[in-house]
C-alpha cells in the first residue's frame, strides 16, 4: 500500500489474508452481509450507488425498522440520508399534494453530505461485520 507521502507500507505477513479469510468466511453463512458488501464494493459512492448499498442492508434485515432494532443506525440518520439521496437519484425533492399538486417539501432539520452518508454506509457495514459470530 503506497503512502500520501509516497512510501510503501508493508503490512505484516499473513495480516491481509487473514482479514480476507475472515470476510469470506462471514459470507458464507450471510447471504445479505453478502450481498451488500458486493453492492458496495460495485457501486460508486456518490448518492444513487449510495442508495443502493443501504437498500441492500435494509433487505437483508427484512426493512427499515428492524435495521433500527440493530442498533446500527437510527430513523432520523436514514430520513437525513434519504431526502439528499432521493433528490440526487430522482433529480427534484416534490410531493404529491392534493389535486395532483406537487409542493417542494421541506428538507429534515440537518441534511446528510455525501462524505457523512458514506461514513454511514460504512459504519453499518463494520458494525454488521462486527456483529456476525
Amino acid at each position: 500500500m503506497r503512502l500520501s507521502d509516497g512510501t510503501v507500507a508493508k503490512s505484516k505477513p499473513n495480516q491481509v489474508p487473514a482479514l480476507v479469510k475472515a470476510m469470506l468466511k462471514l459470507t458464507e453463512t450471510d447471504k445479505g452481509l453478502d450481498h451488500a458488501l458486493i453492492v458496495y464494493g460495485k457501486e460508486k459512492h456518490d448518492w444513487p450507488g449510495l442508495y443502493k448499498v443501504l437498500d441492500a442492508i435494509t433487505q437483508a434485515f427484512g426493512g427499515e425498522q428492524k435495521l433500527i432494532k440493530q442498533g446500527f443506525v437510527t430513523s432520523a440518520e436514514i430520513e437525513q440520508f434519504k431526502e439528499p439521496a432521493n433528490r440526487h437519484r430522482h433529480g427534484f425533492s416534490q410531493h404529491k399534494q392534493r389535486g395532483n399538486k406537487q409542493k417542494e417539501s421541506a428538507p429534515p432539520s440537518k441534511e446528510m453530505t455525501l462524505p457523512e452518508a458514506e461514513i454511514l454506509t460504512t459504519n453499518i457495514l463494520k458494525n454488521w461485520v462486527a456483529k456476525v459470530p
